[in-house]
């Protein structure tokens, strides 16, 4: 079946909880959208249920993948995610919060990338 068998290895309570977190992370980024700085403290309250959703993300992904010897890159990278994530987070600087956002991207797209559905192409031999 392609690299898609991981989820027979995933736990799908985590999986679940790992979508919720993510409805809500989404809807935290639509917030911020709307409420500006200028609205400063709405801005900072959907900024932080955003930041703190996306952690909460972070650490369901690396246990919901820990264990999964197919993707345990993925593992690896999210560990270092969550470093790299508190760090940038509590410094509370700015320029470190778009390094936050670089490094939830990064994220992203390994976990696009490591469970990509593999393509199989029918060949017709004449």
């Amino acid at each position: 079946m392609g690299q898609l068998n991981y989820i027979k290895k995933v736990n799908m309570k985590y999986i679940r909880i790992i979508q919720i977190l993510g409805v809500i992370a989404g809807t935290a980024t639509i917030m911020v959208g709307i409420f500006t700085e200028n609205a400063e403290i709405y801005h900072q309250f959907w900024t932080g249920v955003f930041f703190l959703t996306f952690f909460l993300i972070l650490l369901y992904t690396y246990n919901a993948f820990r264990n999964s010897s197919k993707i345990l890159q993925i593992s690896y990278y999210i560990f270092t995610s969550i470093i790299i994530y508190l760090l940038l987070i509590v410094s509370l600087t700015p320029v470190l919060e778009w390094l936050a956002i670089f490094v939830i991207f990064g994220f992203m797209i390994v976990i696009l990338y490591n469970t990509k559905p593999v393509r199989r192409t029918l060949t017709i031999r004449l």
